[in-house]
């Protein structure tokens, strides 16, 4: 299936969590990475309760509202964790999900009619961002006829961008608002405007320079440095991202182990990094934790590289270090076209080092603490496709291969599911 393909048939439907789930290991890592190259992936879904703060920090007027959102956010995780396994705890799902979205739509009101007699309440601006993070996860939207709608999706125009500028103008140092808008920053977002449904890119830059921020107002806080190492590598900035996280657990932070990881696989001569593709794919393994149970500290975990030539290179220069491995073609016949392959390879670790694991050992089950690589091979590049960001996600990839132009382009992405 080609790229442009791909991504018509995912978007006309936006659907609830569990309902969008799907099955199969190394198949959703196949269409999680088909969907980034397509640049048709959704709203970024990350911890939302990273500036959680207690129903003590709140006036009387907003704890129910709290306690709304809480729900919320753990709805929404537990949603990720556990799909439905039968009709019945469908049903039951949906009931809770009303639930939570009537619980939305209260909180909305009353942080409004609060918000504007206490305009400048930053506990009361912080509750409101969490719930516009939240709130697009619990309303089931659709695209028809251009226009995208989620039906009773409370305040959809409000951007939660600007009420963290609104707290920085009050708090201009205050290090939980640049963390956010650190996140914010560091993902690519879909939001609806106006009922069109908006793209906004990663901006990797602004982010770590956000996250520096935070991270001199609280040098003590790990999940701020922890961010700002995300950018800083997405960045390909990779020395300072070390320096960020040398301080932590004294170098024995997971992030520390899977930076020297990165050193075990090189990459073939003319692949270059592409820093987009690489957070599209954590993006989408981010909603899936059902199939990726090691998926903490995903930027360290994903890289993805343009690469101008044929799979077959690609092949060739890894059997010259594993001369057991094998690009293999994806068993789902959903994925093929005759201009298109799509092909996997597996290696485990032993200790620090990989091998190829034995041939007794299937790939599925090799792969969830193993390394992985995925291939994704255009023998001549698409028309440019229709749906949002499809022309600049092509000018992007021109940009990145302008010095080794091809008529065919591999996507070649590593995945490290070491566990820890």
């Amino acid at each position: 299936m080609r790229r442009n393909h791909l991504a018509v048939q995912s978007q006309p439907e936006f659907r609830s969590l569990p309902e969008a789930a799907a099955t199969g290991f190394l198949g959703r890592l196949t269409l999680c990475i088909l969907l980034a190259i397509a640049w048709s992936a959704g709203a970024p879904f990350g911890p939302f309760t990273a500036v959680a703060q207690s129903p003590e920090a709140h006036p009387n007027e907003l704890k129910a509202a709290y306690e709304a959102i809480r729900s919320a956010e753990t709805f929404v995780q537990e949603s990720f964790s556990k799909a439905p396994a039968s009709v019945q705890d469908m049903a039951a799902w949906k009931g809770k999900e009303s639930q939570v979205q009537k619980g939305l739509q209260m909180a909305d009101a009353g942080i409004t009619k609060y918000l504007e007699k206490n305009p400048r309440d930053v506990a009361a601006l912080f509750l409101q961002v969490r719930l516009d993070r939240v709130k697009s996860a619990v309303f089931p939207g659709s695209m028809q006829n251009g226009q995208f709608s989620q039906p009773g999706l409370p305040s959809p125009d409000r951007d939660p961008q600007k009420t963290l500028d609104l707290i920085l103008q009050i708090d201009p140092y205050n290090p939980a608002a640049c963390y956010w808008k650190a996140r914010f920053f560091g993902s690519s977002e879909a939001r609806v405007s106006q009922g069109r449904l908006i793209r906004r890119e990663a901006d990797f830059a602004k982010a770590a320079e956000l996250a520096r921020v935070a991270v001199k107002e609280a040098p003590e806080n790990v999940e701020y440095r922890e961010a700002l190492a995300t950018y800083l590598l997405l960045e390909d900035k990779r020395p300072e991202a070390e320096e960020v996280l040398k301080p932590v657990q004294d170098g024995r932070h997971p992030m520390y182990r899977l930076l020297l990881d990165q050193d075990i696989v090189s990459v073939p001569a003319n692949a270059v990094f592409d820093p987009q593709q690489t957070n599209r794919v954590a993006e989408g393994m981010m909603q899936s934790p059902a199939q990726f149970p090691s998926r903490d500290f995903l930027a360290f975990r994903v890289r993805s590289y343009l690469f101008p030539g044929p799979a077959s290179k690609i092949e060739e220069y890894y059997r010259a270090r594993w001369p057991g491995l094998q690009l293999k073609p994806e068993s789902d016949d959903e994925f093929d076209s005759p201009k298109s392959k799509h092909l996997h390879a597996v290696l485990v670790w032993r200790g620090n080092a990989l091998e190829v694991p034995p041939g007794t050992v299937a790939d599925e089950e090799a792969g969830k603490d193993g390394f992985l690589i995925f291939v994704n091979e255009d023998h001549e590049r698409p028309a440019v496709g229709k749906w949002p960001g499809a022309a600049e996600r092509r000018a992007y990839e021109d940009q990145l291969l302008k010095a080794h132009p091809s008529d065919i382009v591999c996507s070649l992405n590593f995945v490290n599911m070491r566990k820890f």
